[in-house]
Protein backbone atom coordinates (compact mmCIF):
# COMPACT_ATOMS: atom_id res chain seq x y z
CA UNK A 1 0.00 0.00 0.00
CA UNK A 2 1.52 3.18 -0.89
CA UNK A 3 0.94 6.19 1.72
CA UNK A 4 0.38 9.03 -0.80
CA UNK A 5 2.62 12.41 0.65
CA UNK A 6 5.37 12.84 2.78
CA UNK A 7 4.40 14.89 5.62
CA UNK A 8 6.72 17.26 7.02
CA UNK A 9 6.34 20.54 8.67
CA UNK A 10 9.25 22.30 7.04
CA UNK A 11 11.89 21.26 4.48
CA UNK A 12 14.54 23.15 5.81
CA UNK A 13 14.40 21.41 8.83
CA UNK A 14 20.31 17.99 10.72
CA UNK A 15 21.83 16.45 12.63
CA UNK A 16 23.88 19.29 15.04
CA UNK A 17 22.87 18.78 18.76
CA UNK A 18 22.14 20.99 21.52
CA UNK A 19 20.43 20.13 24.82
CA UNK A 20 16.43 21.15 25.42
CA UNK A 21 17.47 20.75 29.07
CA UNK A 22 20.34 23.71 29.19
CA UNK A 23 20.71 26.43 31.73
CA UNK A 24 19.36 28.99 30.14
CA UNK A 25 20.46 33.20 31.14
CA UNK A 26 16.85 34.59 31.64
CA UNK A 27 18.33 37.57 33.39
CA UNK A 28 18.51 39.66 29.52
CA UNK A 29 16.46 42.77 28.64
CA UNK A 30 13.37 42.49 26.53
CA UNK A 31 14.76 42.74 22.92
CA UNK A 32 12.81 42.58 19.55
CA UNK A 33 13.38 39.19 17.64
CA UNK A 34 14.01 40.69 13.94
CA UNK A 35 14.35 38.75 10.83
CA UNK A 36 17.09 40.13 8.69
CA UNK A 37 18.66 38.54 5.68
CA UNK A 38 22.01 40.13 5.06
CA UNK A 39 23.34 41.29 2.13
CA UNK A 40 25.98 39.03 0.66
CA UNK A 41 25.85 36.64 3.45
CA UNK A 42 25.21 33.16 2.58
CA UNK A 43 23.41 30.77 4.73
CA UNK A 44 23.76 26.82 4.54
CA UNK A 45 21.12 24.65 6.11
CA UNK A 46 21.38 21.41 6.85
CA UNK A 47 18.62 19.08 7.62
CA UNK A 48 17.75 15.79 9.44
CA UNK A 49 14.33 14.50 9.12
CA UNK A 50 13.47 10.74 10.33
CA UNK A 51 10.52 9.65 10.25
CA UNK A 52 8.26 6.54 10.86
CA UNK A 53 4.94 4.96 10.23
CA UNK A 54 3.16 1.77 11.37
CA UNK A 55 0.52 0.03 10.36
CA UNK A 56 -1.34 -3.04 10.55
CA UNK A 57 -2.89 -4.49 7.54
CA UNK A 58 -4.41 -8.28 6.94
CA UNK A 59 -2.91 -9.26 10.75
CA UNK A 60 0.48 -8.25 9.68
CA UNK A 61 2.38 -5.47 10.73
CA UNK A 62 3.83 -3.30 8.76
CA UNK A 63 7.30 -0.73 9.65
CA UNK A 64 8.15 2.08 7.46
CA UNK A 65 11.32 4.18 8.37
CA UNK A 66 12.92 6.82 6.53
CA UNK A 67 15.75 9.25 6.94
CA UNK A 68 16.14 12.13 4.66
CA UNK A 69 19.12 14.75 4.71
CA UNK A 70 19.59 17.65 2.57
CA UNK A 71 21.93 20.65 2.83
CA UNK A 72 20.56 24.18 1.32
CA UNK A 73 22.85 27.23 0.67
CA UNK A 74 20.54 30.73 0.64
CA UNK A 75 22.31 33.72 -0.42
CA UNK A 76 21.27 37.21 -0.02
CA UNK A 77 21.13 39.86 -2.37
CA UNK A 78 19.57 43.72 -2.68
CA UNK A 79 16.79 43.71 -4.91
CA UNK A 80 14.52 46.61 -5.80
CA UNK A 81 11.58 46.74 -3.26
CA UNK A 82 13.54 44.15 -0.60
CA UNK A 83 15.63 41.66 -0.97
CA UNK A 84 16.43 38.52 -3.56
CA UNK A 85 17.45 34.96 -2.39
CA UNK A 86 19.34 32.76 -4.23
CA UNK A 87 18.92 29.08 -3.25
CA UNK A 88 20.58 25.55 -4.47
CA UNK A 89 20.65 22.29 -2.80
CA UNK A 90 24.27 21.05 -2.86
CA UNK A 91 23.59 17.67 -0.92
CA UNK A 92 20.61 14.85 -0.59
CA UNK A 93 20.59 12.17 0.96
CA UNK A 94 18.13 9.52 1.96
CA UNK A 95 17.70 6.21 3.57
CA UNK A 96 14.67 4.43 3.41
CA UNK A 97 13.64 0.20 5.01
CA UNK A 98 10.00 -0.88 4.40
CA UNK A 99 9.20 -4.61 5.34
CA UNK A 100 12.92 -6.22 5.39
CA UNK A 101 13.55 -3.89 2.24
CA UNK A 102 16.33 -0.94 2.22
CA UNK A 103 17.12 1.47 -0.09
CA UNK A 104 18.56 4.68 -0.34
CA UNK A 105 21.07 7.81 -1.79
CA UNK A 106 23.59 10.18 -1.18
CA UNK A 107 24.71 12.89 -3.50
CA UNK A 108 27.93 13.18 -2.16
CA UNK A 109 28.47 9.38 -3.03
CA UNK A 110 29.54 8.00 -6.52
CA UNK A 111 26.75 6.82 -8.61
CA UNK A 112 24.98 4.05 -8.80
CA UNK A 113 23.32 2.91 -11.75
CA UNK A 114 21.07 0.38 -10.50
CA UNK A 115 19.63 2.75 -8.24
CA UNK A 116 16.44 4.48 -9.16
CA UNK A 117 16.90 7.45 -6.83
CA UNK A 118 20.17 8.37 -7.91
CA UNK A 119 19.24 10.18 -11.41
CA UNK A 120 16.74 11.93 -10.12
CA UNK A 121 17.97 13.34 -7.30
CA UNK A 122 21.31 13.93 -9.05
CA UNK A 123 20.05 16.51 -10.89
CA UNK A 124 18.29 18.49 -8.30
CA UNK A 125 21.63 19.07 -7.05
CA UNK A 126 23.36 22.58 -7.89
CA UNK A 127 20.16 23.86 -9.60
CA UNK A 128 19.31 27.30 -8.86
CA UNK A 129 15.93 28.85 -8.04
CA UNK A 130 14.73 32.44 -6.14
CA UNK A 131 12.72 34.00 -4.52
CA UNK A 132 12.01 37.99 -4.82
CA UNK A 133 10.97 39.25 -1.42
CA UNK A 134 9.41 43.14 -0.08
CA UNK A 135 10.36 44.81 2.38
CA UNK A 136 8.53 42.96 4.92
CA UNK A 137 10.35 39.91 4.00
CA UNK A 138 7.26 38.54 2.31
CA UNK A 139 7.79 36.53 -0.86
CA UNK A 140 6.44 38.35 -4.08
CA UNK A 141 8.04 35.81 -6.67
CA UNK A 142 9.35 32.53 -6.75
CA UNK A 143 11.37 31.68 -10.24
CA UNK A 144 13.00 28.43 -10.89
CA UNK A 145 10.82 26.03 -8.79
CA UNK A 146 8.97 24.31 -11.23
CA UNK A 147 11.75 23.29 -13.72
CA UNK A 148 13.17 21.70 -9.88
CA UNK A 149 10.47 20.12 -9.77
CA UNK A 150 10.02 18.27 -13.08
CA UNK A 151 13.87 16.93 -12.21
CA UNK A 152 12.58 15.71 -9.25
CA UNK A 153 9.18 14.23 -11.29
CA UNK A 154 10.99 12.69 -13.98
CA UNK A 155 11.29 9.58 -12.01
CA UNK A 156 7.65 8.75 -9.95
CA UNK A 157 9.72 7.55 -7.01
CA UNK A 158 11.40 10.74 -6.33
CA UNK A 159 8.64 12.66 -7.62
CA UNK A 160 6.29 11.18 -4.39
CA UNK A 161 8.96 12.01 -1.90
CA UNK A 162 9.81 15.50 -3.08
CA UNK A 163 6.96 16.54 -4.61
CA UNK A 164 5.97 19.01 -1.11
CA UNK A 165 9.30 19.85 -0.54
CA UNK A 166 10.20 21.19 -3.59
CA UNK A 167 6.84 23.12 -4.33
CA UNK A 168 6.72 26.79 -4.37
CA UNK A 169 3.18 26.54 -1.39
CA UNK A 170 5.85 24.83 0.11
CA UNK A 171 8.69 27.79 0.30
CA UNK A 172 5.78 30.76 0.70
CA UNK A 173 5.25 28.71 4.07
CA UNK A 174 7.73 28.06 4.97
CA UNK A 175 9.45 32.03 4.65
CA UNK A 176 5.74 33.60 4.70
CA UNK A 177 4.57 31.87 7.59
CA UNK A 178 7.14 30.75 9.72
CA UNK A 179 9.46 33.18 9.39
CA UNK A 180 8.01 36.28 8.17
CA UNK A 181 5.04 35.84 10.31
CA UNK A 182 6.43 33.77 13.43
CA UNK A 183 7.87 36.26 15.70
CA UNK A 184 5.94 38.79 18.13
CA UNK A 185 5.79 42.37 17.06
CA UNK A 186 7.01 43.64 20.66
CA UNK A 187 10.09 43.14 22.71
CA UNK A 188 9.99 40.15 24.19
CA UNK A 189 12.41 38.63 27.26
CA UNK A 190 12.72 35.31 29.26
CA UNK A 191 9.60 33.83 30.22
CA UNK A 192 7.14 35.58 27.60
CA UNK A 193 4.89 33.81 25.13
CA UNK A 194 3.39 34.83 21.93
CA UNK A 195 0.83 32.69 19.99
CA UNK A 196 1.56 30.39 17.36
CA UNK A 197 -1.51 30.83 14.18
CA UNK A 198 -0.20 29.54 11.15
CA UNK A 199 -2.12 27.72 8.08
CA UNK A 200 0.09 25.92 5.73
CA UNK A 201 -0.91 24.37 2.35
CA UNK A 202 -0.20 20.53 1.09
CA UNK A 203 -0.34 20.23 -2.48
CA UNK A 204 -2.47 17.38 -3.39
CA UNK A 205 -3.88 17.11 0.22
CA UNK A 206 -5.22 20.34 1.67
CA UNK A 207 -4.04 22.28 4.22
CA UNK A 208 -2.66 22.06 7.46
CA UNK A 209 -3.40 24.66 10.40
CA UNK A 210 -0.67 25.15 13.47
CA UNK A 211 -2.30 26.52 16.61
CA UNK A 212 0.07 26.64 19.63
CA UNK A 213 2.40 28.98 21.97
CA UNK A 214 6.11 29.95 21.73
CA UNK A 215 7.85 30.76 24.64
CA UNK A 216 10.91 32.66 25.26
CA UNK A 217 13.35 30.19 27.76
CA UNK A 218 16.19 32.58 27.82
CA UNK A 219 20.00 33.33 26.08
CA UNK A 220 21.87 29.89 25.51
CA UNK A 221 25.59 29.64 23.82
CA UNK A 222 25.37 28.04 20.37
CA UNK A 223 28.83 26.75 18.57
CA UNK A 224 29.90 30.40 20.24
CA UNK A 225 26.95 32.33 19.08
CA UNK A 226 24.35 33.91 21.61
CA UNK A 227 20.78 32.47 20.70
CA UNK A 228 17.58 32.53 21.80
CA UNK A 229 15.82 29.17 22.73
CA UNK A 230 12.25 29.87 21.71
CA UNK A 231 10.41 26.49 22.93
CA UNK A 232 7.51 25.32 20.77
CA UNK A 233 4.18 23.72 21.48
CA UNK A 234 1.36 23.54 19.29
CA UNK A 235 -1.22 21.44 17.77
CA UNK A 236 -1.38 20.01 13.93
CA UNK A 237 -4.51 19.52 12.54
CA UNK A 238 -5.32 18.58 8.27
CA UNK A 239 -8.01 19.19 6.25
CA UNK A 240 -8.49 17.10 3.24
CA UNK A 241 -9.05 18.98 0.33
CA UNK A 242 -11.56 18.47 -2.27
CA UNK A 243 -10.34 16.63 -5.35
CA UNK A 244 -6.85 15.65 -3.97
CA UNK A 245 -5.10 12.26 -3.41
CA UNK A 246 -5.81 12.11 0.24
CA UNK A 247 -9.41 12.41 -0.28
CA UNK A 248 -9.85 10.57 -2.95
CA UNK A 249 -8.66 7.70 -0.81
CA UNK A 250 -10.64 8.77 2.09
CA UNK A 251 -7.46 9.88 4.30
CA UNK A 252 -7.79 11.41 7.76
CA UNK A 253 -5.23 12.79 9.32
CA UNK A 254 -5.44 13.77 13.09
CA UNK A 255 -4.10 14.17 16.73
CA UNK A 256 -1.20 16.24 15.57
CA UNK A 257 1.55 17.94 17.78
CA UNK A 258 4.54 19.74 17.60
CA UNK A 259 7.07 20.54 20.63
CA UNK A 260 10.70 21.39 20.74
CA UNK A 261 13.15 24.07 20.58
CA UNK A 262 14.41 26.42 18.23
CA UNK A 263 17.55 28.93 18.26
CA UNK A 264 17.09 32.12 17.26
CA UNK A 265 20.41 34.33 16.48
CA UNK A 266 19.28 38.30 16.72
CA UNK A 267 22.53 39.46 16.20
CA UNK A 268 22.51 37.42 12.95
CA UNK A 269 18.68 38.03 12.33
CA UNK A 270 17.76 34.28 11.39
CA UNK A 271 18.18 30.82 12.91
CA UNK A 272 21.13 28.64 14.47
CA UNK A 273 19.16 25.74 14.50
CA UNK A 274 16.29 23.93 15.67
CA UNK A 275 15.35 20.50 17.08
CA UNK A 276 11.47 19.07 17.07
CA UNK A 277 9.27 16.16 16.71
CA UNK A 278 5.83 15.91 15.72
CA UNK A 279 3.28 13.25 15.81
CA UNK A 280 0.17 12.69 13.47
CA UNK A 281 -2.26 9.62 13.12
CA UNK A 282 -3.42 8.69 9.87
CA UNK A 283 -6.57 7.01 9.16
CA UNK A 284 -8.17 5.31 5.46
CA UNK A 285 -10.31 2.12 4.17
CA UNK A 286 -8.11 -0.31 3.19
CA UNK A 287 -8.29 -0.61 -0.41
CA UNK A 288 -8.19 -4.70 -0.58
CA UNK A 289 -10.70 -5.28 2.59
CA UNK A 290 -12.51 -1.95 3.60
CA UNK A 291 -11.49 -2.20 6.47
CA UNK A 292 -10.18 1.55 8.78
CA UNK A 293 -6.37 1.40 8.92
CA UNK A 294 -4.88 3.27 11.64
CA UNK A 295 -1.13 4.77 10.94
CA UNK A 296 0.75 6.73 13.51
CA UNK A 297 3.59 8.50 12.02
CA UNK A 298 6.07 10.69 14.11
CA UNK A 299 9.03 12.69 12.82
CA UNK A 300 12.64 13.97 14.42
CA UNK A 301 13.34 17.07 12.40
CA UNK A 302 16.67 18.75 13.22
CA UNK A 303 17.99 21.88 11.68
CA UNK A 304 21.89 23.24 11.73
CA UNK A 305 22.76 26.77 10.16
CA UNK A 306 26.08 28.45 9.77
CA UNK A 307 26.93 31.50 7.43
CA UNK A 308 29.55 32.22 5.16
Amino acid sequence: MRIPFYLAASVFLCSTHFAQEANYDTSKPAELLALEYKTGTTYLQTTNMMQAMKLNMGGQAIDQKMDMSNTLEMTAADAASGKQLKFSYTRMAMDMEMMGQKMGFDSDKPDDSGNPFAAAFKDIIGAEFTATLDEKNKITKIEGVEELQKKAGANPMTAQLTGNMLSEDNFKNLLNNWYADGFPKTPVKAGDTWPMDMEMALPGVGKMNYKGTYKHLGHVKQDGHDCIAIEVDGKMSVETGQGGEAAAMGMEISGGSQKGIMLWDNKLGYFRGMDLKQNMNMSMPNPAGGEKLEVPVSQDIKMSISTK
